[in-house]
Protein backbone atom coordinates (compact mmCIF):
# COMPACT_ATOMS: atom_id res chain seq x y z
CA UNK A 1 0.00 0.00 0.00
CA UNK A 2 1.69 3.75 -0.59
CA UNK A 3 0.93 6.68 1.14
CA UNK A 4 -0.39 9.81 0.52
CA UNK A 5 3.75 11.51 1.09
CA UNK A 6 5.06 8.33 -1.41
CA UNK A 7 2.02 9.47 -4.11
CA UNK A 8 3.14 13.28 -3.82
CA UNK A 9 6.84 12.69 -4.01
CA UNK A 10 6.68 10.28 -7.46
CA UNK A 11 4.29 12.38 -8.52
CA UNK A 12 7.13 15.25 -8.66
CA UNK A 13 9.56 13.29 -9.75
CA UNK A 14 7.58 12.25 -12.89
CA UNK A 15 6.45 15.94 -13.03
CA UNK A 16 10.11 17.07 -13.11
CA UNK A 17 10.93 14.40 -15.17
CA UNK A 18 8.53 14.84 -18.11
CA UNK A 19 9.72 18.39 -17.68
CA UNK A 20 13.50 18.37 -18.39
CA UNK A 21 11.64 16.11 -21.35
CA UNK A 22 13.17 12.50 -19.77
CA UNK A 23 11.55 9.11 -20.34
CA UNK A 24 11.56 6.58 -17.45
CA UNK A 25 13.92 4.82 -18.87
CA UNK A 26 16.46 7.74 -19.67
CA UNK A 27 15.99 8.23 -15.77
CA UNK A 28 16.29 5.02 -15.28
CA UNK A 29 19.78 4.88 -16.98
CA UNK A 30 21.57 7.56 -15.18
CA UNK A 31 20.61 6.27 -12.02
CA UNK A 32 21.49 2.57 -12.81
CA UNK A 33 18.09 0.97 -12.03
CA UNK A 34 15.29 -0.56 -14.42
CA UNK A 35 13.03 1.73 -16.00
CA UNK A 36 10.18 -0.66 -13.63
CA UNK A 37 11.92 0.92 -10.82
CA UNK A 38 11.89 4.32 -11.89
CA UNK A 39 8.00 3.52 -12.82
CA UNK A 40 7.19 2.31 -9.29
CA UNK A 41 8.84 5.24 -7.12
CA UNK A 42 6.75 7.39 -9.71
CA UNK A 43 3.63 5.51 -8.86
CA UNK A 44 4.30 6.10 -5.16
CA UNK A 45 4.54 1.82 -5.05
CA UNK A 46 7.75 2.00 -3.72
CA UNK A 47 9.77 4.07 -1.10
CA UNK A 48 12.56 6.34 -2.69
CA UNK A 49 15.06 6.72 0.28
CA UNK A 50 17.38 10.33 0.90
CA UNK A 51 20.06 9.22 -1.16
CA UNK A 52 18.08 8.24 -4.04
CA UNK A 53 16.34 11.14 -3.86
CA UNK A 54 19.31 13.14 -3.95
CA UNK A 55 20.23 10.95 -6.68
CA UNK A 56 17.23 11.63 -8.67
CA UNK A 57 17.42 15.72 -8.04
CA UNK A 58 20.59 15.66 -9.46
CA UNK A 59 19.43 14.04 -12.69
CA UNK A 60 16.83 16.10 -12.78
CA UNK A 61 18.36 19.04 -12.33
CA UNK A 62 16.03 20.57 -8.91
CA UNK A 63 17.00 21.05 -6.21
CA UNK A 64 16.17 18.10 -3.59
CA UNK A 65 13.92 19.98 -1.55
CA UNK A 66 11.39 20.83 -4.93
CA UNK A 67 10.26 17.18 -3.80
CA UNK A 68 9.39 17.33 -0.58
CA UNK A 69 8.13 20.80 -0.59
CA UNK A 70 4.92 21.25 0.56
CA UNK A 71 3.78 23.20 -2.53
CA UNK A 72 1.69 20.63 -5.00
CA UNK A 73 2.16 20.04 -8.12
CA UNK A 74 -0.35 17.42 -8.93
CA UNK A 75 -2.59 19.26 -10.41
CA UNK A 76 -0.57 19.27 -13.73
CA UNK A 77 0.81 15.81 -13.54
CA UNK A 78 -2.73 14.34 -13.68
CA UNK A 79 -3.14 16.02 -17.28
CA UNK A 80 -0.92 13.61 -19.93
CA UNK A 81 -1.57 15.96 -22.16
CA UNK A 82 -0.14 19.28 -19.87
CA UNK A 83 2.82 17.10 -19.04
CA UNK A 84 3.64 15.98 -22.99
CA UNK A 85 3.14 19.75 -24.00
CA UNK A 86 5.71 20.29 -21.33
CA UNK A 87 8.07 17.67 -22.49
CA UNK A 88 7.86 19.00 -26.17
CA UNK A 89 7.94 22.55 -24.90
CA UNK A 90 11.46 21.46 -23.25
CA UNK A 91 13.03 20.59 -26.23
CA UNK A 92 12.81 23.73 -28.66
CA UNK A 93 15.71 25.68 -27.84
CA UNK A 94 15.23 29.02 -30.09
CA UNK A 95 13.84 31.77 -27.14
CA UNK A 96 11.73 33.35 -30.13
CA UNK A 97 10.10 29.98 -30.78
CA UNK A 98 9.47 29.67 -27.52
CA UNK A 99 7.79 32.99 -26.79
CA UNK A 100 5.87 32.31 -29.93
CA UNK A 101 4.70 29.42 -28.72
CA UNK A 102 3.72 31.18 -25.29
CA UNK A 103 1.90 34.10 -27.43
CA UNK A 104 -0.02 31.29 -29.29
CA UNK A 105 -1.00 29.56 -26.87
CA UNK A 106 -2.36 32.64 -24.37
CA UNK A 107 -4.37 33.72 -27.82
CA UNK A 108 -6.03 30.61 -28.10
CA UNK A 109 -6.85 30.87 -24.20
CA UNK A 110 -8.36 33.89 -24.64
CA UNK A 111 -5.67 35.32 -22.02
CA UNK A 112 -3.61 37.85 -24.37
CA UNK A 113 -4.11 40.24 -27.30
CA UNK A 114 -0.46 38.48 -29.23
CA UNK A 115 1.90 41.77 -28.61
CA UNK A 116 3.20 40.42 -25.56
CA UNK A 117 6.75 39.59 -26.38
CA UNK A 118 6.71 38.07 -29.96
CA UNK A 119 6.60 40.17 -33.12
CA UNK A 120 3.38 38.89 -33.92
CA UNK A 121 -0.16 40.01 -33.55
CA UNK A 122 -3.24 38.22 -32.52
CA UNK A 123 -4.16 37.90 -36.33
CA UNK A 124 -1.30 36.50 -37.31
CA UNK A 125 -1.08 33.94 -34.56
CA UNK A 126 -4.41 33.39 -35.66
CA UNK A 127 -3.53 32.45 -38.60
CA UNK A 128 -0.72 30.19 -37.87
CA UNK A 129 -3.50 27.95 -35.89
CA UNK A 130 -6.13 27.93 -38.36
Amino acid sequence: MNSSIESAVGEKVRFYRITAGMKQRDLAKILGISYQQVQKYETGKDKISIGRLHNISAALDVPVMSFIDSSEVADLSHNRQTLRLMGYFSKVEDERTRQLIVDVVKVLAGEGDGKDSSDFDKETISRLVM
